[in-house]
């Protein structure tokens, strides 16, 4: 019997191809499992709970007088936590601390002014008279949110604002919190374990119009993981978590009923501390925003662009004429 009668040539070409779209599955499988895992594992928030002399911890949220700020302030007093409210309007923080206190009649709360004069010029912010206002607490928890839309409308290209005005703007995003996060952090340590949460925003991509606000939240994001590696050389207990933010609704401008892709705040929030410990230094906080960001991604370049122009163009244009009739 001759061997050969049944051997049939190996299609090199086609053996090849096979291999290679094994691989790119293998990788697919593969980068959706590592994107997947951090919304499926539990939040390591509790852990915070605990402080070196054993009382109550506290956590400092800024821009705490509404909105994310607010929902944040909310859920971490719901969870144990006492609570620094950081803000620009005495009044408005003093009325929200009234709201919490009678939710949370178990916890405590405190407020610390920051002047809008103050927050949009570095300068002018005593940062030692803030560590000073909150030092004989057990702060290991801080949420840096405090922020704001561009200066006079939501849309604007870079010419329509003035220097000071785009100079103000991102002392408030970027300057500010990150003098804060250098004030606190040696309070952060000693209560430890600390955390430190950046809120974010997926305009970080670089949305036209948006002149500071995008490339402000890049830097926080950037900076979360420069401060992430920073603790884990230096060996310390912080944990940092940079949380990109999609829109979410009852906030700012965005006046939209909630939705499966628009949460409202309070969702958002629980969304976001869910986040805590996952794994990440930067992630979307809210799975669906994530979702969304991905999908776009998978989209061509060109086609992208001409999407992100075309919606975003289509509400500047809406911005100008509301502004008009004002």
């Amino acid at each position: 019997m001759n061997i050969y009668n049944n051997y049939k040539p190996v299609n090199k070409p086609l053996a090849v191809l096979g291999a290679l779209g094994a691989i790119y599955g293998l990788r697919i499988g593969y980068d959706l499992l590592h994107s997947v895992i951090p919304y499926l594992r539990p939040s390591k928030l509790d852990r915070y709970l605990e402080t070196a002399d054993g009382k109550t911890p506290w956590a400092l949220v800024t821009g705490s007088n509404s909105g994310i700020g607010k929902a944040f302030a909310n859920e971490l007093a719901g969870r144990g936590f006492n609570i620094v409210l950081l803000g620009r309007s005495k009044d408005k923080l003093k009325a929200t601390k009234a709201e919490l206190q009678a939710l949370h009649p178990g916890r405590k709360f405190r407020v610390v002014v920051t002047t809008p004069a103050q927050c949009t010029s570095a300068s002018k912010v005593s940062f030692p008279d803030i560590a000073s206002a909150v030092k004989d607490l057990n702060l290991n928890i801080l949420v840096n949110n405090l922020g704001g839309a561009m200066p006079r409308a939501e849309f604007g290209t870079i010419d329509y604002y003035t220097t000071a005005e785009l100079t103000e703007h991102i002392n408030v995003m970027a300057t500010f919190p990150t003098l804060l996060t250098s004030t606190l952090f040696p309070a952060l340590m000693r209560n430890g374990p600390g955390l430190v949460i950046n809120i974010g925003s997926f305009a970080d991509e670089g949305i036209p119009y948006l002149p500071t606000y995008g490339p402000t939240k890049s830097f926080l994001m950037t900076s979360s993981k420069e401060l992430a590696r920073e603790v884990k050389c230096e060996g310390r207990d912080v944990e940092v978590l940079g949380l990109r933010v999609g829109l979410v609704s009852g906030t700012g401008l965005n006046k939209k009923p909630a939705s499966f892709f628009e949460p409202d705040a309070a969702d958002f929030v629980k969304a976001a501390l869910a986040r805590v410990g996952c794994g990440r230094t930067v992630i979307g906080a809210y799975w669906p925003h994530a979702l969304q960001s991905g999908l776009v991604n998978m989209v061509p370049e060109f086609i992208k662009e001409k999407a992100i122009a075309w919606e975003i163009s289509r509400r500047y244009i809406e911005e100008r004429q509301r502004m008009a009739k004002q």
